[in-house]
């Protein structure tokens, strides 16, 4: 493409052997120089900033069935409990959630939680604040309500929540 432009140029400006520039393609030997945009795929010589990639930190969290203070393990509340699988939270009303990390400050995590609606089967994600301040324990905050939830103990959560701890 550059090699067109440049012979379109100078059949524009006339193509005179005796008066064609002898410096290499492109340079004019006197005035301003000709400004020509490269193709959109050819590199324009000017550096893009590359596009910000998801922190690379992993939520600092024991994979297994969380559930709400107050709750109990063997029989927790729909609302009450949370599964970490070392990938996301999922919920009740959540399934195959991947948490992505925004931004770290201490125990403090603002993450993009990308989850699977069970009833819709469509994938939303939301914004959500963890408080992590040990591996057994977070307080999870969206859209300002807050909950905490702690870690249950080995053979102590229902059968059908530890199975979603490693899914398929």
């Amino acid at each position: 493409p550059s090699a067109v432009c440049a012979a379109l140029l100078l059949a524009a400006c006339g193509n005179d052997t005796e008066t064609a520039p002898t410096e290499p393609e492109g340079l004019a030997a006197e005035g301003p120089a000709l400004a020509i945009p490269a193709a959109p795929n050819e590199p324009s010589g000017e550096s893009t900033p590359p596009t910000p990639e998801p922190l690379a930190i992993t939520l600092p969290l024991t994979p297994g069935v969380y559930v709400m203070s107050g709750e109990s393990c063997a029989r927790p509340s729909n609302a009450g409990f949370r599964v970490f699988d070392g990938r996301g939270i999922s919920g009740s009303a959540t399934r195959n959630c991947r948490a992505t990390v925004r931004a770290s400050s201490g125990d403090v995590h603002q993450v993009d939680q990308s989850c699977i609606d069970t009833y819709s089967g469509q994938r939303t994600t939301t914004v959500q604040t963890l408080t992590i301040p040990d591996a057994r324990s977070f307080t999870q905050t969206e859209d300002g309500e807050a909950a905490s939830f702690r870690l249950c103990p080995a053979g102590e959560a229902p059968g059908y929540l530890k199975d979603l701890v490693s899914p398929e």
